[in-house]
């Protein structure tokens, strides 16, 4: 029975928190304050990645589409200048042209967009058949 009295006692004489007690709910905090920082981090380079990407296969159509307009037979259509190549701002732009691989009258362009990304080099491909219309 002494020893509950001494536990009521002790209990009703804390009044506030102990420094340990402010010192871990910081640690605990600043834990979650830096994982949140590192996944922003993360999908903000995500996002950055994604939009570079959209933006070389929008150049790559874009390319494509200028080549369609093209004579048959002009240079950038010509199989024997490849490697063909064009920069655009942090883009580069190469294709090269194969005459009737896949069909007669018809070349194929194997087109791939380059550009640097958070130090690494990324590179995206397209394969297009441009039939011979007369």
């Amino acid at each position: 029975m002494n020893d509950i009295k001494i536990l009521k006692n002790w209990s009703n004489n804390e009044k506030g928190v102990t420094i340990i007690e402010i010192l871990m709910a910081m640690c605990v905090l600043a834990v979650g304050i830096l994982a949140v920082i590192t996944m922003q981090t993360a999908a903000a380079k995500g996002n950055s990645t994604s939009s570079m990407s959209t933006d070389g296969l929008i150049l790559a159509a874009n390319q494509l589409e200028t080549l369609m307009d093209r004579a048959w037979g002009h240079a950038d259509l010509d199989s024997g200048n490849n490697p063909h190549s064009v920069s655009q701002g942090q883009y580069t732009i190469t294709w090269n042209v194969t005459d009737n691989s896949v069909i007669s009258n018809t070349k194929a362009i194997n087109m791939t967009v380059t550009w640097s990304s958070w130090g690494l080099q990324k590179r995206i491909s397209v394969q297009y058949v441009i039939p011979r219309i007369t």
